[in-house]
């Protein structure tokens, strides 16, 4: 890519990301008033896409998991470099324990190609601890590959990769899929119980939008090839598409009410 190409992805990008901010911005200014507004009209939502903020959504979704899941030590967003090669002491475990699990030959290279171009992207690592037990760590790339410029927009996919990687920590604990002391790891049902799991967090909170993204992908992935297409049918299966509303559809309600209110 040449000088001049460069300044011109830089100048879309930022020219992006200012369209971006400013329409988060609007949203956020009308939220106070028109949240009461939805939910007198029968829109009660624990989360309202753009009008409330995906970053402190994640960050709850954190501080909840910390206390829910005794083996979760910690949750770090990284850069892509430390992703690709993470600094496992800086995170209070020891590198030497990492449990590396047993998986079928077929999969032998599931994990590695870390670089992925996905747009849901996660690791859910594991470590023995010193008492008989484990420990894990969940790191989440900063910067996602998606459409998005805008910082707060772009939690709306690293939403997802959390809970997929909580999914993991759930399905370990309960020894279900994957039995850290045995170093047990059942690949393709591990996949859809972690996907699983995350859908129906995603649903359970109402985030619409960041549900669409990860049921469509699963959509996708039940169409493609080798065992990703399993794991995209076993999802498909096992969870029910689940109708979130969706509070634009009930902005005629709500105006109406304002109107009322006024007069």
């Amino acid at each position: 890519m040449s000088s001049r190409e460069k300044e011109k992805k830089l100048r879309q990008q930022k020219a992006k990301y200012e369209d971006e901010k400013a329409t988060i911005e609007n949203f956020r200014k009308v939220a106070p008033k028109l949240k009461p507004l939805l939910r007198r009209a029968g829109c009660d939502l624990p989360f309202f896409d753009f009008l409330d903020s995906y970053e402190e959504e994640f960050g709850r979704i954190v501080t909840t998991a910390i206390q829910q899941f005794p083996s979760l030590l910690s949750i770090h967003e990284v850069d892509d470099s430390e992703y690709l090669q993470p600094d496992w002491p800086k995170y209070g475990v020891d590198a030497d324990k990492q449990v590396f699990f047993d998986i079928d030959e077929r999969f032998a290279q599931y994990g590695k190609n870390r670089n992925s171009k996905a747009n849901i992207r996660g690791s859910a690592t594991f470590f023995l601890d010193d008492n008989g037990g484990y420990k894990s760590v969940v790191l989440i790339p900063r910067s996602p590959k998606c459409s998005f410029e805008y910082k707060d927009l772009k939690y709306a996919f690293k939403i997802a990769s959390l809970l997929h990687e909580l999914g993991h920590i759930e399905d370990a604990e309960l020894r279900i899929n994957i039995d850290v002391p045995e170093k047990r790891f059942g690949l393709v049902e591990a996949e859809a119980y972690a996907n699983k799991y995350a859908l129906e967090k995603l649903a359970d909170r109402c985030l619409y939008q960041t549900y669409r993204i990860l049921f469509d992908g699963m959509v996708e992935l039940a169409s493609s090839g080798d065992y990703e297409a399993e794991v995209g049918r076993l999802v498909l299966e096992r969870h029910s598409h689940r109708q979130i509303p969706n509070w634009n559809e009930f902005m005629d309600a709500a105006n109406g009410l304002n109107s009322n209110d006024a007069s």
